[in-house]
């Protein structure tokens, strides 16, 4: 049986808990937008099988393996690199999430 605990949080602060937890939240009716952030950690040995492409930024040690393409670092902010990487980056990991989904929305 789950319990159920609710946490409500002020403006500044935040939630840090496994992506394996089920979670949710009110809806926004703030002005403001509600951001997101994900981390994921994986030995780079890890591969990916769901697509011929994807990135990752090297945290620590060395990559010997080469799996994925590196992020690039932003020389400046909004860096048109980057923002390309970026770009080519979320559109891959959407279409390997809503692969065979029926409606996707644009990449941002």
């Amino acid at each position: 049986d789950a319990e159920t605990v609710a946490m409500t949080l002020q403006a500044g602060e935040a939630s840090f808990h496994n992506g394996r937890l089920a979670h949710s939240s009110e809806p926004n009716r703030s002005l403001d937008r509600r951001i997101g952030l994900s981390l994921n950690y994986m030995p780079t040995n890890t591969h990916q099988t769901l697509s011929d492409w994807d990135s990752a930024a090297l945290v620590r040690g060395s990559d010997t393996y080469r799996n994925f393409t590196p992020t690039p670092r932003p020389r400046r902010d909004f860096d048109p690199v980057s923002v390309e990487f970026h770009k080519k980056a979320t559109t891959a990991g959407r279409d390997i999430i809503f692969k065979g989904a029926e409606k996707v929305r644009d990449t941002l």
